[in-house]
Order: structure tokens, then C-alpha cells, then sequence
């Protein structure tokens, strides 16, 4: 799982800074359970039987958002996962807040205490310190000016990365009794690296659309069970500023770079100061900085102004910020610098006619019928597959019999899926829990759902096999002893006591 996770490392990553900017971003959307707007005194959650405000909420998602920007990608992977593991159920707006509490009682309830050389040590080995290998303090520097725009400083820095160290220790600890079993790998071995022969019966689900017929009354019935949802899209006019990048800093000395870098940094920091304090407005604050504004129109998060359109954070903040509560936003990261911005306008969603949306519901009902068609054709045809076989029937003869058209399928594998071959990994992810002589139940695709009959499995010969199975025992090792952390992590959690006391609008 943790070698996964190191593979995709950009998208798991995107996702999780998504959930930090959910957690964070959204508190615009937060309200007490009288329904009222929250306040940043108001009690936001509880755990271990002491409440905290919606400030403490805020700061502590914040050590969640270094922690991605120091690349810390292990604590937060595994922070997100524990949510997924030992039955916490998936990810809640509070989870990685609370988890990261849990873990620091953890760690000092049973004497896991990383000291400050430790953390400082550590820190001086991430990657986003190092230049050709070596730390450099200069890039440090720069990280510690930029906390201020997280409202953190350098000891902040200090205990994310004692959280990062104490998390492993903490794991080693709970885990060390664990010795994996050399069989599970060895199946998983055996799945992996083994040559699949199949053939396949397809069902188009274009096919079971030309059949499908749907009247007006179906229409607009579904259309009245269901016209909440479809409604037009929210519109929000904004007025922002634009903290520009210092323009071709590739081209100039180092020192140069850096003094525009701080330069820009520390007017960042100044608007947004000086925007918290109380009847500060953005136009009042341009004037006084001397920061040029600009203003949008009211528009769609789907479809922005040319001037926004490659901001996808921003565009997300905007739509979840409530200016009621926070008239100016927190510094954003977009692509051409930071910005700052003032929701002015919101125009909310209004509900769409049957007329315009008619068209629409004609071919959700017709997608629904030729679905419900095409399980029905697919799952009966594996039916007639299998008790055939099991009559001693060949593959052959019973596709005949049918009018099937089985289509041998080149050789597949789970570790390399011929590129050429459309579907060639659900297939062959599908079929590794089937016998030689086994159909598989319908495989749902793209176009539709396949049905794949297995004629044998052949196991790899290779050089490395040694090495390999080697690896994958560790690889299973690991990702046992992940599940089994998760378990008492999660339980330790329940035992915390932990619940959100505001709702998300």
C-alpha cells in the first residue's frame, strides 16, 4: 500500500490537499446547529472530553497544509488512510484533525517523544531543503518567511516533523510482535506474474439503446420526483488582488531572485494583516498598499473568466468562501502569484424548466433502461456459460449454441496489460480470482460489460523470480502491518471521543 502510495505520489497527494482544502478553505460553509454563520470563538470540536474553537479547528488544518508543503507525504498518506482502515468508515470534514490529536496523545501516552535536534535533523533531510544533495539555509529561510502566510512559525515546523518521526516509531511499536505469513505473498506472487489465456463475450451498451423506449409521461415524471436537482449553477462576482510572480526570475543571480521572492512574500503578508483588522476592505486596503484590484463579473465555477480560468484553487475557494463571515480570503497560490479576493455577488441556483431540460431526462431514462437491459442479458449469458461447463460442455459449442461471438483475448497479465488490448486490466484484474475453466461474472467497461472465460494460467519463469517474491513479501509485510495500526489506531480514536459540534452548510 505505502509503495503505492510513493508510485502515485502526485495524484494521491492532489487528493489529499484537496481534503486539507476542504477541511480549511470551507469554513466559509460552517455553521452553528442553529443554522447561524460560524464564529471563530464558537465551539467547533470536542475530543477527550475538551472542546475547541473554530480557530483551533482552522490552526490545526494548517499543520496538515505544511505538512504537504514540506513533503511530508507519508504522515498525511497515512493520516488519510487510517480513515479508510479498520473500519473508520471514510473520510469526515474533522477526520484529519482528529487523527493528528490522536496521534499526539498517542505519542505521549506511551513515551514517544522525538526531541527538537531530532526534528531539526530531520528536517535538514527533506528533500525540499536540499540543493545537489546538500541542505541549504537559504531555502530554509524561505520556508520559515512563508509560514507567516499560515499564520505558523519555525516551531510549528519543529512538531509536524516530530508528528512525522513519532508516527513511525508509533507504528513500529504497536506492529513489532507481526511476522507476515510467506503464503499470502506467495499468492499474491503467483497472481501477479502469471500469463492469462481468456477469451470474451461483449455487450455493447449502444446495442440495448436502440430498443429502449421512452414516453413524455416517463418524463416528466422522473423530471418532478427529481427537479431539486436540477437547477442552474451558482454565480459569484469577485473583486481580487493580484500578488504577481516577479517576472523572469529564472534569468537572474540568486540573491536577486530571492530578495523579489521575500519582497513579494512580505507585501502578502502585509494586505493580509492589515485585512483582519476590523471595516478593512479591499478597495480601502489597495489604496492605502497601493495594490492594483480587478473585478469579475458574476460567473460559474465551471465556466470563469478568461483572467481566472487556469486558477483552479482559487475558483474553489471562491465558491466555498462566505463572505459574511471571512470578507476578505486568506492568501491563495495560484499560478501567476497569490491572490486575495472579496466575494461582492451571489447569485444563487434557480430550477430549469421541464423544457430545458427535457432532452436530458429522455437520455438519462434511455442510459437507466439499456443498463438495466444489459445486466440482465450479461448476467444470464454467464449463467447458461457456466452450468454448460459444469455439464462438460466446451466454451465453443455454448457460444454457438447462443449466437455468442467469443473473441480470444492476446495473453494477459495483471504486472503488464498489453496497451493495445481495451480493457485488458479490469479483465485480467477480474479474472484473477477465476479458475482455468471458470467464466467470471460480467465485467463492467466503458462500453458496456464483457464476460471472460479463462483456458489456463500460466505462471512466469523469470531470473529475478527470487528477488521478486522477496520484495513482495516485504511489500505485503508493510501494508499488513498498516492494517493492523489502522485497527488500533481506530480504536484508540473511538476511545477519544471525538465529534465535530458544527454542521457544513
Amino acid at each position: 500500500m505505502l509503495h503505492f502510495f510513493r508510485r502515485h505520489k502526485g495524484p494521491v497527494m492532489m487528493f489529499i490537499a484537496a481534503i486539507v482544502i476542504i477541511s480549511f478553505s470551507m469554513w466559509g460553509g460552517w455553521r452553528r446547529s442553529n443554522s447561524q454563520t460560524a464564529q471563530e470563538t464558537d465551539t467547533a470540536f470536542s475530543i477527550y472530553g475538551e472542546n475547541y474553537t473554530f480557530a483551533e479547528f482552522k490552526r490545526f488544518n494548517r499543520y496538515l497544509e505544511l505538512a504537504q508543503m514540506l513533503g511530508l507525504y507519508d504522515l498525511a498518506q497515512q493520516l488519510m488512510m487510517i480513515s479508510y482502515q479498520g473500519g473508520a468508515g471514510g473520510m469526515g470534514p474533522g477526520d484529519m484533525v482528529f487523527n493528528l490529536l490522536v496521534l499526539r496523545h498517542e505519542m505521549e501516552r506511551v513515551g514517544v517523544r522525538p526531541s527538537d535536534d531530532e526534528a531539526r535533523a530531520a528536517l535538514k533531510e527533506l528533500p525540499v531543503f536540499q540543493v545537489e544533495g546538500k541542505f541549504d539555509p537559504n531555502r530554509a529561510k524561505m520556508a520559515e518567511q512563508n509560514l507567516g502566510m499560515l499564520g505558523m512559525t519555525p516551531a510549528d515546523m519543529l512538531d509536524i516533523m516530530k508528528d512525522s518521526l513519532g508516527f513511525s516509531k508509533l507504528q513500529d511499536l504497536v506492529t513489532k510482535n507481526y511476522t507476515a505469513s510467506p503464503l499470502a505473498a506467495e499468492k499474491q506472487y503467483a497472481s501477479r506474474y502469471q500469463t492469462l489465456k481468456t477469451s470474451t463475450v461483449s455487450f455493447k451498451l449502444e446495442d440495448f439503446k436502440k430498443d429502449v423506449k421512452v414516453t413524455d409521461d416517463e418524463i416528466k415524471a422522473y423530471y418532478e420526483e427529481r427537479k431539486d436537482s436540477y437547477m442552474t449553477d451558482e454565480q459569484r462576482a469577485v473583486s481580487y488582488v493580484l500578488f504577481e510572480n516577479p517576472a523572469d526570475l529564472d534569468k537572474k543571480e540568486l540573491e536577486v531572485r530571492q530578495k523579489e521572492q521575500n519582497a513579494l512574500v512580505e507585501r502578502v503578508n502585509k494586505f493580509n494583516e492589515e485585512s483582519r483588522k476590523p471595516g478593512a476592505t479591499l478597495d480601502s486596503l489597495a489604496k492605502a498598499l497601493e495594490e492594483k484590484t480587478a473585478t469579475e463579473k458574476p460567473f460559474t465555477q465551471a465556466a470563469p473568466p478568461e483572467a481566472l480560468k487556469d486558477e483552479a484553487d482559487l475558483l474553489t475557494a471562491i465558491f466555498q468562501n462566505n463572505p459574511d463571515v471571512l470578507p476578505l480570503s486568506d492568501p491563495i497560490k495560484g499560478s501567476k502569484g497569490y491572490y486575495i479576493f472579496h466575494v461582492s455577488d451571489i447569485k444563487a441556483p434557480e430550477p430549469k424548466a421541464l423544457d430545458q431540460v427535457k432532452d436530458e431526462v429522455k437520455n438519462t431514462l434511455i442510459d437507466q433502461k439499456a443498463q438495466e437491459a444489459m445486466a440482465a442479458a450479461a448476467n444470464e449469458a454467464r449463467n447458461f456459460l457456466a452450468d454448460g461447463i459444469k455439464e462438460g460442455k466446451k466454451i465453443e459449442d455454448l457460444a454457438k449454441e447462443k449466437s455468442f461471438k467469443l473473441e480470444a483475448q492476446p495473453d494477459l497479465s495483471i504486472q503488464s496489460p498489453p496497451e493495445n488490448v481495451p480493457n485488458a486490466m479490469q479483465i485480467a484484474r477480474e479474472v484473477e480470482t477465476v479458475p482455468a475453466g471458470g467464466v467470471s461474472k460480467p465485467i463492467t467497461v466503458p462500453d458496456g460489460a464483457v464476460i471472460a472465460y479463462v483456458h489456463s494460467k500460466e505462471l512466469w519463469k523469470r531470473e529475478d523470480a527470487e528477488s521478486l517474491r522477496s520484495n513482495m513479501e516485504s511489500s505485503t509485510e508493510r501494508m499488513e502491518r498498516f492494517r493492523i495500526f489502522s485497527a488500533w489506531f481506530n480504536d484508540r480514536r473511538a476511545k477519544a471521543g471525538a465529534e465535530m459540534l458544527m454542521e457544513f452548510a
